[in-house]
């Protein structure tokens, strides 16, 4: 289905949690947006909000566009007038029970952390805040967990964009987990990338290591200021011993002649 963005923009959109009715745009979305395959268990389980592996409960938040007046749409939600668009599937877990270690300092008291399981947009639909959005309701409702010390994902090596994007909201890159992925048959590797929230901090390790590297970024700047700083003291010094013969010579008063 065609969906009209241009009809209110970006504010035209809804966002809600996922239901069982959005099963099949579900899938559909995620087919498109994503290389990882996913099995019919999950997303009968998250349109259901169950978590993995029928686990807990799964938060999602959705955003749909209206669709064209007068067109039809294979999907069931494009029938009544919307289509979804945009979605963000996550869910807490202890975090004893997590793979990934050292993601708070020694002796933090975090019981809780948040996995992102999965946040896109359509191409199509991108550029409009609506990543950002969805983001922001995922967020929102970690920070409402007082025991949730951290926000986490992975993030595919090649998707740079996706990488610039959750920087500028605020999360860090901790490490390289080689071979994470297996796309039809071929391993990928992926980025850990965490935010802290509700007072809790990363491990003195990783703050150890960002202040060195941004030590270095100041020694590097630095040795370039002064590498550049001859060519400057030889250009002022050519400018000021050419100025005065840059300067218009002044033309001498005629003499004054003698009295008589």
């Amino acid at each position: 289905a065609r969906c009209a963005m241009h009809r209110g923009g970006a504010e035209a959109l809804r966002y809600r949690a996922v239901q069982p009715c959005d099963r099949v745009e579900l899938q559909q979305l995620h087919e498109v947006l994503f290389p990882v395959s996913y099995t019919d268990d999950f997303y009968d389980d998250a349109a259901a909000g169950v978590g993995l592996y029928g686990n807990g409960v799964l938060f999602s938040a959705a955003a749909f566009a209206p669709v064209a007046s007068g067109e039809d749409g294979a999907s069931p939600r494009a029938q009544r007038g919307e289509v979804m668009v945009g979605v963000v599937t996550a869910q807490f877990f202890a975090s004893r029970d997590v793979e990934e270690e050292n993601l708070f300092d020694a002796g933090a008291a975090s019981r809780d952390v948040m996995y992102i399981l999965t946040l896109g947009v359509l191409e199509e639909y991108r550029r409009h805040k609506i990543g950002s959005r969805l983001l922001q309701f995922c967020m929102q409702h970690a920070r409402e967990n007082a025991h949730c010390g951290a926000v986490y994902l992975h993030v595919i090596d090649y998707n740079v964009t996706a990488q610039s994007f959750y920087k500028r909201h605020g999360f860090r890159t901790m490490r390289l987990m080689p071979s994470f992925y297996s796309i039809a048959g071929t391993p990928y590797s992926a980025y850990l990338l965490v935010i802290h929230i509700n007072g809790f901090s990363p491990p003195l390790a990783e703050r150890l290591r960002e202040a060195l590297a941004a030590a270095w970024g100041v020694t590097c700047r630095v040795a370039r200021a002064a590498a550049e700083a001859p060519s400057a003291v030889l250009w002022w010094c050519t400018y000021r011993a050419l100025l005065p013969r840059l300067q218009p010579v002044p033309t001498s008063p005629p003499p004054t002649p003698a009295p008589r």
